[in-house]
C-alpha cells in the first residue's frame, strides 16, 4: 500500500509557483454572502430613516446601491454576448411581506431590454408601507446596468394580503467586461413611516395587481 501511495505522490504534478491561485466561488462570493447576513441578523431594523447606514455598510463591503446608468437604459446598440442573472430578494425590518422573482435566473443579451418581475404578499391584516433598494454584484459591472423600469424607484404599499407583481426592466451593456460571465440583482426592502409615503409609489396604480390572489385587500 505504502508503494501505491509513493507511486502517487511521485505522479502528481507540482504546483506552478508564479500561477494565480484561483478563488474558490465561496471566497469570491464572501462579501455578497455577509451582506445578507447582516440583514438576516436584523441589523438594518430601524425603519427606512436607516437606509443610509445600509449604504454605508455596502459601501464596507464593495457594494454600490442603487446602480443605475440612465445612457445604457436609453441605449439601442445590441450584442451577441449574453451572461446570466441571479435575482434575489431580502426582507429588513421584519416586514410581514413575501417577496420573490418571478424567474429567478435568466440569460441575458447584452444590449437588450429584459424584463423580470418580482411577487410581493402582504402577510398581515395591516396596510404596508416599503421602499426597495438595490445592489449588484460583482460591482464593477455597476457602470454598465440601466433600469428603465423599478419598483425600487418609488415608495410602495400593500393593502392587507394583496398580492401584487412589480416590474423591473433594464438593459447591460455591451461594453460590460469579457471576464463577467453572471450577475447578481440583490433586492432589501425597509420599512416605510406611512407619513412619508410618496402616493406615486403605491403599487395599485402600476397595474400589476394578481386580484385572482387578493384575499381580502382593496382592488
Amino acid at each position: 500500500m505504502s508503494a501505491i501511495h509513493d507511486e502517487f505522490r511521485e505522479s502528481a504534478p507540482e504546483p506552478d509557483p508564479f500561477e494565480p491561485e484561483e478563488k474558490s466561488p465561496s471566497e469570491t462570493n464572501k462579501p455578497f454572502l455577509i451582506l445578507l447576513v447582516v440583514i438576516g441578523i436584523g441589523m438594518f431594523g430601524f425603519a427606512f430613516a436607516n437606509v443610509p447606514l445600509f449604504q454605508m455598510v455596502c459601501g464596507a463591503l464593495g457594494f454600490g446601491l442603487n446602480p443605475n446608468n440612465e445612457s445604457v437604459a436609453a441605449g439601442t446598440g445590441v450584442s451577441e454576448r449574453t451572461t446570466e442573472v441571479l435575482f434575489m430578494g431580502n426582507v429588513a425590518d421584519k416586514l410581514p411581506i413575501a417577496f420573490k422573482p418571478l424567474d429567478s435566473l435568466k440569460t441575458v443579451r447584452l444590449g437588450e431590454e429584459a424584463l423580470v418581475d418580482y411577487q410581493f404578499i402582504n402577510l398581515s391584516d395591516e396596510p404596508v408601507y416599503f421602499k426597495a433598494v438595490h445592489t449588484i454584484r460583482p460591482t464593477k459591472a455597476d457602470p454598465h446596468i440601466g433600469l428603465s423600469q423599478c419598483f425600487c424607484f418609488d415608495h410602495q404599499m400593500l393593502q392587507p394580503k394583496q398580492v401584487a407583481n412589480l416590474p423591473v426592466v433594464f438593459r447591460i451593456s455591451p461594453e460590460l467586461g469579457e471576464d463577467v460571465h453572471n450577475l447578481t440583482f440583490n433586492y432589501t426592502l425597509f420599512k416605510l413611516d406611512p407619513s412619508e409615503y410618496n402616493p406615486q409609489g403605491d403599487v395599485k396604480k402600476q397595474g400589476y395587481l394578481n386580484d385572482e390572489t387578493n384575499e381580502g385587500g382593496t382592488p
